[in-house]
């Protein structure tokens, strides 16, 4: 019961009696009805609209007020009628409106203007949350897409310097391993030269001590041995410089086994002069 008093409440016109008593339901498809009438009508094409008919429509219902059926026009149904329209409908219906007064005025009856005036208010009330509501549909949408963008941008500005940073990352690292490379050619090549000329002095001194003990061969054996262990070392502390350079390990003991070597030639040599 409370319930249908704040229904009735909010259907009737204020200061007035609203509702007969009988079925809210009833009304309410009633007046539903009614309100989508003279919405269809306002929105029919300008060419052909007749405010006549709308005039008289609004005049009956004036008259059920009088009788004491009355209600506000239902704004909710007006609201929902504007926003299923297409944008014809709607211009129709303000162009419409503009007729239906300018008809009114000529006809002097001012005990319907505050029904037009609602219905006018509340259709462009509609209009106007529409265009809001397609406002704030737009600006979230731009708003969104910006920072989609924003973080595309950003997310490409971040992309490219780590790019870039990984070339010169990349880039360092190459000419390093080439300045390394160089070097590594230049003392390999600086190694290998000093082992040649290893060789050719020690062949050489061999070659003077030889001549110089002529007649001595037992002398000239043992000084050509000492050399060789001499040029030995140092081939062997050059190649030892050479695997290092590569990261390999170079076995010492390939300095003894050479040495041992040639100190088994030399006393062979000398066995065999005697």
């Amino acid at each position: 019961m409370e319930k249908k008093n704040k229904a009735e409440e909010l259907l009737k016109k204020d200061g007035e009696e609203a509702i007969p008593k009988g079925s809210i339901s009833q009304f309410i498809n009633d007046k539903e009805k009614e309100i989508s009438e003279i919405i269809l009508e306002l929105s029919q094409d300008t060419e052909i609209y007749n405010p006549k008919q709308t005039f008289n429509r609004l005049k009956k219902y004036q008259s059920s007020l009088q009788k004491k059926n009355k209600g506000r026009p239902l704004y909710s149904k007006i609201t929902k009628k504007i926003h299923d329209m297409d944008e014809n409908k709607k211009n129709n219906i303000t162009e419409n409106l503009t007729k239906l007064i300018s008809f009114t005025e000529k006809e002097k009856e001012d005990s319907i203007f505050p029904i037009i005036f609602k219905i006018y208010d509340h259709i462009n009330l509609a209009q106007f949350q529409e265009l809001e509501i397609k406002q704030a549909v737009e600006d979230a949408k731009a708003n969104i897409s910006a920072m989609f963008e924003n973080s595309e941008k950003k997310f490409d500005e971040k992309a490219e310097k780590e790019k870039i940073k990984a070339i010169k990352e990349i880039t360092k690292n190459i000419n390093d391993e080439s300045r390394g490379a160089q070097r590594g050619y230049v003392t390999t090549l600086g190694i290998f030269a000093a082992i040649i000329l290893a060789a050719f002095s020690s062949l050489s001194l061999a070659k003077n001590a030889t001549e110089g003990n002529y007649g001595d061969l037992h002398g000239a054996i043992l000084l050509n041995t000492i050399l060789g262990t001499l040029v030995l070392g140092l081939i062997q502390m050059l190649l030892s410089a050479i695997f290092k350079m590569e990261g390999k390990e170079y076995h010492w003991y390939n300095v003894v086994l050479s040495c041992i070597a040639l100190w088994i030639a030399a006393a062979a040599a000398w066995y065999v002069a005697q």
